[in-house]
């Protein structure tokens, strides 16, 4: 017969909450405060999945490389003829547009991955038997390597 879950645990263990949350979300959210308050604060843990940070950091780089770029065609259509401007105006949106295509899908596999690991350690360090998820914590969830729990 499975295990059931009750307000005690699963099987009858002390219940140990991992709640992952959401892209944009971290730890101290109103989901979280909603468990912690029907849970008990100590059975609940929301590990910081750094989401926040990593789409901040692709944010920055963008936008230095889209400064970068206009000065170099603001550079080029003051300095040179009207043409070289024109076509180093689409060479750099071309720029632009392939590092926000191919920089987009890096920056959101390795925030995939590193939640992933900071997920699977927070897992086992609480020994978790319940995880709880949201959006990108429910992916994130689904593709760490541990003990198979309810969720």
């Amino acid at each position: 017969m499975a295990s059931q879950v009750t307000s005690r645990g699963v099987g009858g263990q002390d219940l140990k909450v991992l709640f992952l949350h959401e892209l944009d979300s971290a730890p101290g959210s109103e989901k979280q405060r909603l468990l912690e308050k029907a849970l008990g604060k100590q059975r609940v843990k929301a590990p910081n999945l750094k989401t926040r940070q990593t789409i901040m950091v692709f944010v920055l780089i963008f936008l230095v490389l889209t400064i970068c770029l206009l000065s170099t065609v603001i550079a080029a259509a003051v300095l040179a003829k009207w043409y070289v401007g024109l076509c180093v105006f689409l060479a750099a949106g071309l720029v632009l547009l392939l590092t926000y295509w191919f920089g987009g899908k890096a920056a959101t596999r390795y925030m995939w991955r590193k939640a992933i690991r900071i997920a699977e350690r927070k897992f086992r360090e609480q020994r978790s038997n319940v995880i709880v998820a949201t959006s990108f914590g429910s992916v994130v969830a689904l593709s760490m390597d541990v003990p198979k729990v309810p969720m």
